[in-house]
């Protein structure tokens, strides 16, 4: 019983992300984004992605269905959704602040992470992938794409090493809120943040998803702490 429930909330958290992509990618071309472009965090989901997909894909064909199963769900939901497409709404939403390049990087990236995802879970999820596929290629079946290619070009370790950290400010601003009863969009003041690289590539995502309004960074031993 309870994993028909696990599986009937996956269900709907892919149908709602779905449903996001579709509505932010009004517009958008389809074409590749230069890598340029590309923010530390698009860099780390699409990185991420490849893993997956090259796990998943070995799982399949060792008939290991269950565990490429669970593999693709905890990346859908607790990475992709969880954090990634947090960090990409303000880019969605303000393109006169964040630029036009940023907004179409986070298209490309949000969309190539939700097909590979419906094409790769097609397997066990037929019409959930179907339906999903549909909205952006009406004239052709997922059951008849090809499977998600191999893109080691894309692999970037230090963009998931520096993204794992961001991952942990922005759960600990959620907890720092949902201790006190703040909502998520309340601000906090400042954060005192010490890592052993630069924090410049991910600022924007703790000011924007975070709310944090003053970041205090140093260099030295990882520590979060929010005033």
């Amino acid at each position: 019983y309870q994993d028909m429930q696990y599986s009937k909330s996956f269900i709907n958290k892919m149908l709602n992300a779905a449903k996001l992509v579709e509505k932010s990618c009004v517009g958008f071309d389809g074409k590749i984004v230069e890598r340029k472009h590309l923010r530390l965090v698009d860099k780390w989901i699409l990185s991420r992605l490849q893993k997956v997909r090259a796990e998943a894909t070995a799982d399949f064909e060792s008939f290991q269905f269950h565990h490429a199963t669970k593999l693709l769900q905890d990346f859908f939901w607790h990475e992709y959704c969880d954090f990634y497409l947090e960090y990409a709404k303000h880019r969605l939403y303000q393109p006169e602040t964040y630029g036009a390049d940023s907004r179409r990087a986070a298209q490309h990236t949000m969309r190539k992470v939700l097909l590979a995802c419906s094409q790769v879970l097609a397997p066990v999820t037929a019409h959930l992938s179907e339906e999903i596929w549909q909205q952006f290629f009406p004239e052709k079946s997922i059951h008849l794409s090809a499977w998600p290619s191999e893109e080691k070009d894309e692999i970037d370790e230090l963009s998931e090493q520096k993204a794992a950290f961001l991952n942990e400010i922005a759960a600990k601003a959620r907890q720092h809120k949902a201790d006190r009863k703040l909502p998520l969009n309340s601000e906090i003041a400042s954060a005192k943040i010490s890592c052993e690289f630069d924090l410049l590539e991910m600022e924007e995502e703790i000011h924007a998803t975070a709310k944090v309004k003053v970041i205090n960074a140093g260099r030295g031993e990882r520590s979060i702490e929010f005033i």
